[in-house]
């Protein structure tokens, strides 16, 4: 089995951590370690993922200086172990079987539709898209993922980490917008 890194970067999200932590812990592809990001956070985000990392040997905590989203989620990928990298933001949450669906894709880069929903559940939107395999990246329908918002968050997608360590590819520091979309298209 191909291990994954899963990345979260953590500032102010005390209310949503336990929920977005509990998805990823409680994943049927088991073979993960958690990574996360205490980007500084002022309120009690670092206790919260001292606690489970407490109860589950999968769990790393970095605590670290606030820097940002993006350097938050560049620490994550310098401590990666995992085969593949993946990224959950704070405040969201996974279904149980998505780790096992991506990986049983058994690609350099898999991706996949989200539901945008309310506090409150309801949903907002959804992005979905008929399943495709690319052998030749000069096939891919860039301008058609752009148009269904597929590109430009690093969430549900899983990367190779050897591919991103070869190229060195970060997340840009120096913006504050955008910044997740200029990772993807690299």
């Amino acid at each position: 089995m191909q291990n994954v890194s899963v990345i979260v970067p953590i500032y102010n999200a005390e209310q949503h951590l336990a929920k977005c932590i509990k998805s990823i812990v409680k994943q049927t592809y088991e073979n993960i370690e958690l990574i996360l990001v205490d980007d500084g956070s002022p309120d009690n985000c670092g206790v919260i993922c001292d606690t489970w990392a407490e109860q589950d040997t999968r769990i790393h905590v970095i605590h670290k200086k606030n820097g940002g989203v993006s350097s938050a989620r560049n620490a994550g990928i310098d401590f990666a172990t995992g085969q593949y990298i993946m990224f959950v933001d704070s405040d969201d949450y996974i279904s149980p079987d998505f780790i096992h669906r991506l990986i049983n894709a058994n690609s350099d880069l898999t991706l996949c539709g989200f539901v945008c929903r309310k506090e409150n559940g309801q949903e907002l939107f959804r992005t979905k898209f008929s399943e495709a395999f690319y052998k030749n990246k000069n096939l891919i329908p860039y301008a058609a993922l752009y148009q269904k918002n597929m590109l430009y968050s690093p969430c549900c997608k899983l990367f190779r980490t050897d591919i991103l360590r070869e190229n060195r590819i970060h997340f840009p520091t120096n913006i504050n917008w955008g910044e997740d979309g200029m990772f993807v298209a690299d």
